[in-house]
């Protein structure tokens, strides 16, 4: 008969080694690939590898790295949990930096989480990038992408000036107000290029394209 101290030690060590097995099992199938809006909680436990524009990235008062990616293709965003031992190696990677991120998925506090395990899980696609998000992405959740400047086409709709050059830009089922250089046209196509900014005495959220140039 195993004694129960002995006992506890195995079941310890099968454990960790089960752990172990599975994900060096779905390291071999390879991660499902999602957006950070795919993700949810029937991946937990499994391996996926999202991509995102960098919103906010942490360093918290442990020592842990949290990177908030947000989706570029609909609404959605995703948390990366990266371990204080990694954080550091990691590097530096700032809210407009495009990002991929591996790990296994975890729910913690009713959230999803990637969990890299190796600095090699985490690439920075492409650094200070000028965004161009699916419009529903963009006017779904504002907020995350506030601060950073994107570039959007449309058709001028209605215009109007007070402190400065306005307009609405309609893009298919979407619209967002544009802080423009200049005078634009009404029913002209138009690309604005500029900064998510929020106008808390219109309530409302636009581009403001004169921060490109200080103007």
């Amino acid at each position: 008969m195993i004694e129960r101290p002995k006992l506890v030690v195995i079941i310890v060590v099968l454990s960790i080694a089960g752990l172990a097995g599975l994900y060096a099992y779905a390291s071999c199938v390879g991660p499902i690939v999602l957006t950070p809006g795919e993700l949810d909680a029937s991946h937990e436990g499994k391996l996926v590898e999202v991509e995102g524009v960098v919103t906010e990235a942490r360093i918290t008062t442990s020592g842990f790295l949290l990177i908030d990616l947000a989706d570029l293709s609909g609404p959605g965003e995703a948390v990366v949990f990266v371990d204080s031992s990694l954080a550091e190696a990691v590097g530096n990677i700032v809210p407009g930096d495009i990002v991929r991120a591996r790990g296994m998925m975890e729910m913690y506090k009713g959230e999803s989480e990637v969990v890299p395990s190796a600095v090699g899980d985490i690439t920075v696609v492409q650094r200070d990038a000028t965004l161009s998000p699916e419009p529903r992405a963009l006017l779904s959740s504002p907020s995350l992408f506030e601060g950073l400047v994107v570039r959007e086409a449309g058709v001028v709709g209605m215009t109007w000036e007070e402190n400065g050059h306005w307009c609405k830009l309609d893009m298919g089922d979407y619209g967002m107000v544009v802080r423009t250089q200049a005078s634009v046209i009404s029913g002209s196509g138009y690309e604005a290029e500029g900064e998510v900014c929020y106008d808390e005495h219109n309530g409302w959220w636009y581009l403001d394209e004169t921060t490109l140039n200080g103007t």
